[in-house]
C-alpha cells in the first residue's frame, strides 16, 4: 500500500499542471510526513481499534467490521481519481462551449 501512495504522490508532483514548480520543495516534506504517518500510524490505529470491548461485539465481529470499513475506503479510494478526471474532462467541454458561445457572439454583432 505505501508504494501505491508513493507512486500516486511523485506522479502529482511531477505533473506540473497539478502542482506548482516554486511549491515541490514543501510538498515533498509535507506531503511525505502525512504519508508516512498515516501508513505506519493506521495498524495500530486500527488494532488498537478492534482489540477495544468499547463495541460491545465479539473480537471476530470486530474484525468484521473494520474489515467491511475499509473496503468501504478501498473503493472510494478507487472512485475518486475518476471522479478528478471527469471534473477535469467537464471543466474543459464547459470551457470549450464557452470560447464557442463567446465567438458566436462576435461573429454576430459583427466585431470578429
Amino acid at each position: 500500500m505505501r508504494t501505491l501512495q508513493w507512486a500516486a504522490f511523485f506522479h502529482f508532483i511531477a505533473n506540473e499542471s497539478y502542482y506548482a514548480a516554486e511549491l515541490t520543495g514543501r510538498a515533498f516534506g509535507y506531503n511525505g510526513l502525512v504519508i508516512a504517518l498515516l501508513s505506519d500510524g493506521a495498524p495500530y490505529v486500527l488494532l488498537g481499534a478492534a482489540s477495544s470491548t468499547g463495541w460491545g461485539e465479539e473480537l471476530a465481529r470486530r474484525y468484521l467490521l473494520l474489515k467491511m470499513m475499509l473496503q468501504v475506503l478501498v473503493l472510494a479510494a478507487c472512485v475518486f481519481p475518476i471522479h478528478l478526471l471527469l471534473g477535469r474532462h467537464h471543466a474543459a467541454v464547459r470551457a470549450a462551449l464557452k470560447l464557442t458561445a463567446t465567438a458566436s457572439t462576435m461573429a454576430l454583432s459583427g466585431q470578429g
